[in-house]
């Protein structure tokens, strides 16, 4: 909060080292990093190390196939992926949302479109279970000639400008709407 990064990163750096088995350590050296946009081999030891010592943490391993992903070792990124598919019943529902998601992620990188959608809707599942998402049920298509719909915004201030352009739509169906949108779209 001081804008001291370099510092942050070095103490938490050390609390985690100190500490491997305390998850907000590794959290917080890993938003630290991200936010420098540094540490990719960091992370990526430091997830395999939380693997070497549990096998089951799916946290560590989601966060392993980012880093492939993000370095562009797309095929490694899949591998993981693709192991912990196999055992995603032994999953809670966010878990298997958040595998589902990266799979998702993956999938649309390589141009495997109707394979990536499905999975990229899973994301709704593991945010079911956060304050984020809403209470009413999704819309499935059915009329909304003076009924009230929810535009809720998941995606970044780019894909909330784009998608505003289909508000219309839903307009001439005859629907009010409620739009919620990032603040700065105000």
């Amino acid at each position: 909060k001081q804008e001291k990064s370099d510092e942050a990163i070095k103490n938490y750096r050390q609390a985690y080292r100190l500490t491997p088995q305390n998850a907000e350590f590794r959290n917080k050296l890993e938003a630290a990093l991200k936010e420098n946009g540094v540490g990719y081999d960091e992370r990526e030891r430091m997830y395999k190390s939380a693997l070497i010592n549990d096998p089951n943490d799916i946290e560590a391993a989601i966060l392993l196939a980012c880093v492939y992903r993000d370095t562009n070792r797309r095929t490694a990124a899949r591998e993981l992926i693709d192991e912990w598919i196999k055992k995603e019943n032994t999953l809670t529902i966010p878990e298997r949302g958040h595998l589902r998601e990266v799979l998702a992620e993956l999938q649309f990188l390589g141009n495997d479109f109707a394979s990536a959608w499905p999975n990229y809707h899973w994301r709704f599942k593991w945010r079911e279970m956060s304050s984020w998402y809403p209470s009413q049920p999704e819309w499935q298509g059915e009329p909304l000639e003076n009924k009230t719909i929810l535009v809720s915004s998941e995606q970044g201030v780019g894909d909330q400008v784009m998608f505003s352009a289909l508000l219309p739509v839903l307009q001439a169906c005859g629907a009010h709407i409620i739009l919620e949108s990032d603040p700065r779209l105000v």
